[in-house]
């Protein structure tokens, strides 16, 4: 078990597993990007993607919906420029945030 895994989901992948399955790939996605792998681990992973365009897409994708998610956290310099002021403002409004401030 790893301390960052406290409930103990997250398994090793052992030596006894030569190749790795998609969905050992996506079982351990989060601990590859994070550079949590061993260096063993990474690359048998390394490996699969490799041969595995599906797994490389999902990689992809994941990587994107990761980014997504993290700019949608950001301030309001995350909003696009084409987005009427008007509408922003509503919107924070609406969630209990004061209006932006224009510049």
């Amino acid at each position: 078990m790893r301390d960052d895994d406290p409930e103990g989901r997250r398994r090793d992948m052992t030596a006894a597993t030569i190749e790795l399955s998609c969905r050992e790939v996506s079982d351990f996605l989060g601990a590859y990007l994070d550079g949590d792998l061993r260096p063993d681990e990474r690359a048998r992973f390394d490996e699969h993607l490799a041969e595995c365009p599906d797994c490389r897409t999902y990689l992809r994708q994941y990587e994107a919906t990761i980014g997504l998610a993290k700019d949608a956290c950001e301030d309001d310099e995350a909003i696009g420029a084409g987005i009427p002021d008007s509408l922003v403002d509503a919107i924070l409004s609406a969630t209990g945030k004061a209006p932006r401030r224009r510049t």
